[in-house]
């Protein structure tokens, strides 16, 4: 073999051997401390936004309305947003609106605004009243 000195099963052992030795100073092997984050809380918020199409005459009106929603949304805010629900459904649609960021009440601002910026974007949709989801990870 060659010369690198790890040979069969026991190098297996010298080889994490050597890895743990080039570990950085002050590392550990548990990841958020190895990719070099301290103990913080990641906030995630989420919302379903429900749309009342009433001039959809077909689910072809729908989707340009929700497509063009969904675009506009992602162009302007740094959300995730995707239609999660009544795809069959011609005057309505369930949007998902999520975020991640530092502060709840930044994210909640985050998603207010998002509704608020399909309700007056949008006059040909009906956006129904929201209720915002914090979760705290971490």
């Amino acid at each position: 073999m060659g010369d690198s000195g790890f040979r069969g099963n026991e190098g297996s052992g010298a080889l994490r051997q050597a890895q743990r030795e080039r570990r950085l100073p002050g590392t550990t092997s548990d990841s958020s401390t190895a990719l070099g984050m301290t103990e913080m809380a990641i906030i995630v918020g989420y919302t379903v936004l429900e749309l009342r199409l009433p001039e959809a005459a077909s689910l072809k009106d729908k989707r340009q309305v929700v497509k063009s929603v969904i675009e506009r949304v992602k162009r302007r805010y740094n959300v995730s947003i995707s239609e999660v629900g009544e795809h069959d459904s011609q005057r309505m649609a369930l949007l998902g609106v999520s975020c991640v960021g530092e502060s709840e009440a930044g994210c909640r601002r985050t998603l207010d605004n998002v509704a608020e910026y399909v309700y007056a974007s949008r006059p040909d949709a009906e956006v129904m009243p929201h209720v915002v989801e914090i979760v705290g990870v971490g």
